[in-house]
């Protein structure tokens, strides 16, 4: 992430942290996750990461709230 983009998260964070907010969660994946990008992974240790992540930005998507996702024996899982 390179540029305007990263300009515009460091606008966003620094935003909210200086008028006194203490966290602010920035969630960036490397690409758009779907099922096409990983028709040729199929091979890769971490498709099932890949995966994970298809998940929580479907929910993403549809709800536009960032779902609460812990881990559960090393894998994300969406919770609600």
């Amino acid at each position: 992430m390179m540029g305007p983009v990263i300009n515009d998260v460091w606008t966003l964070v620094s935003a909210a942290y200086h008028p006194g907010q203490a966290n602010v969660g920035v969630h960036i994946f490397p690409c758009v996750v779907s099922q096409k990008a990983l028709e040729g992974c199929a091979e890769s240790k971490h498709l099932a990461l890949w995966t994970d992540l298809i998940g929580i930005g479907d929910v993403f998507d549809q709800t536009k709230v960032l779902p609460i996702v812990p881990t559960n024996a090393g894998r994300y899982v969406v919770v609600g």
